[in-house]
C-alpha cells in the first residue's frame, strides 16, 4: 500500500476496476465501488448488503436504449402512459400480451435492493384482484416487470362519469379493493399508492388493482415530482405520510377511505390548490360529512367512511379484515333491507 494511500483516499478521485481492467464485470465494478464509497451513509450497511450486489443475477440482465427498450424475444407495442417515475409499454411475447413496467429514476443498489425485495413478494401472490406479476428483469441501474394485460376503465374515469355511485355499487367496488389489500398487507406489504388511477374495471366488471408496493422504495423521490404528479396522489395520502410516517396497511385503509367517499358523493374530502395545502387540511380539519354531502348514503356506511379516515391511528380501523367485516354487513343488509342505522363509530360497537 503505497504511503500517501490515506491522502489519496481522502481526496483523490477513485478509478473503477472496470475502467482499468476492462474484463471486470460492470456488476462487480459497482459493488466494489459501492463498498469503497468515501461517504459511510451511502455504503452498504452490511456485509450481506455488500455481497447481494456481487451474486450473480437469478434473471437475465437486459440493456435500455432511450426511447426503446430491448427484452429477449419480446416485441414492443406502443408507449401506454408515462409519469415522474414509471413508463408502461404494450409487450408481445409467444402470442400473448402484456404491459411492461420501467421505472425513470436510475436506482442505486438500496433503492432497487427494496424493489427486488418487494418483487419477490409481489411474485408469490395470486389474487383475482390484484394485476398479476408474470416476470422480472434487471440491469445494474433499473428492473423490469412484465404484468398481465387488463384493459377497461380507471376508477378515476369511472367517478368523472358516474358518481355519486349507488350505494351498493360503491360497497362492491370497496369490497373488491379491500380483498386486494388483504392479500398485499397478508404478505407483509402495502399498496403505497392507492388511489383511482390506480384501479381498473374491465369490460366484465371486474376491479383490478394495479402497481402495488412498486412506488414504496421511491417516496423520498415522490416529494420532488411535478405538480399534476403529486396532485393526482396528495388527496389519497393518509394525513401521516405528511409527517414522515412510512407507508403502512394502515395508510392504504386511508386511501379506501377516501376512494369509497368519492365514489358516494363525487368529491374528495380535503381539496386545495396544491399537495401542501391538502395535506395541511388532512392533518387539521375533520373531513366533509358523506351523509350531508348525499343523504342517500346509510348511517352504517358513512360511518365506514368516517373511521378509515381517522387521523388517530388509534382510532382508525387497524387492519383492513375490520373495514371488510363492516362493508359485507352493509352488502347484506342492502341486499334484503335490514337497518342500518347504526355506526362502527357508535360507543357500543
Amino acid at each position: 500500500i503505497p504511503l500517501d494511500a490515506p491522502a489519496r483516499q481522502a481526496g483523490g478521485v477513485l478509478r473503477s476496476p472496470r475502467a482499468v481492467n476492462p474484463k471486470v464485470s460492470q456488476t462487480v465494478s459497482d459493488a466494489v465501488m459501492a463498498g469503497l464509497e468515501m461517504d459511510y451513509r451511502k455504503r452498504p450497511q452490511s456485509v450481506e448488503d455488500f455481497l447481494s450486489l456481487l451474486e450473480a443475477k437469478k434473471k437475465p440482465a437486459v440493456t435500455v436504449s432511450t426511447p426503446e427498450v430491448a427484452l429477449p424475444g419480446f416485441e414492443f407495442g406502443k408507449k401506454i402512459r408515462e409519469d415522474f417515475i414509471i413508463s408502461v409499454y404494450e409487450v408481445r411475447k409467444a402470442g400473448k400480451s402484456y404491459h411492461l413496467i420501467t421505472f425513470k429514476p436510475p436506482l442505486d443498489w438500496k433503492t432497487k435492493k427494496l424493489l427486488l425485495e418487494i418483487v419477490g413478494k409481489l411474485e408469490r401472490i395470486d389474487h383475482p384482484n390484484l394485476v398479476s406479476l408474470i416476470d422480472v428483469y434487471q440491469q445494474v441501474d433499473n428492473v423490469f416487470l412484465i404484468y398481465e394485460e387488463v384493459s377497461g376503465m380507471s376508477l378515476r374515469e369511472r367517478f368523472k362519469l358516474l358518481a355519486p355511485l349507488n350505494p351498493s355499487i360503491a360497497v362492491d367496488t370497496a369490497i373488491a379493493i379491500g380483498e386486494a389489500l388483504s392479500a398485499l398487507h397478508k404478505a407483509g406489504l402495502a399498496h403505497g399508492d392507492l388511489h383511482p388511477g390506480n384501479v381498473v374495471v374491465t369490460p366484465g366488471a371486474h376491479i383490478k388493482v394495479l402497481n402495488a408496493g412498486i412506488l414504496i422504495p421511491f417516496q423520498d423521490y415522490i416529494k420532488q415530482g411535478n405538480l399534476n404528479f403529486l396532485m393526482m396522489r396528495a388527496p389519497y395520502a393518509a394525513p401521516e405520510i405528511a409527517r414522515g410516517f412510512p407507508q403502512s396497511p394502515q395508510t392504504d385503509i386511508y386511501s379506501l377511505g377516501v376512494i369509497l367517499f368519492e365514489a358516494l358523493t363525487g368529491w374528495l374530502p380535503f381539496e386545495g390548490q396544491d399537495p401542501m395545502a391538502i395535506a395541511v387540511k388532512q392533518n387539521k380539519e375533520p373531513p366533509l360529512s358523506p351523509g350531508k354531502i348525499n343523504p342517500k348514503i346509510p348511517r352504517a356506511l358513512e360511518g365506514v367512511v368516517l373511521k378509515a379516515l381517522q387521523k388517530d391511528l388509534d382510532k382508525r380501523y387497524s387492519t383492513i379484515k375490520e373495514v371488510l367485516t363492516d362493508l359485507e354487513e352493509i352488502k347484506y343488509a342492502l341486499h334484503y333491507g335490514y337497518s342500518l342505522n347504526w355506526s362502527p363509530l357508535d360507543p357500543k360497537r
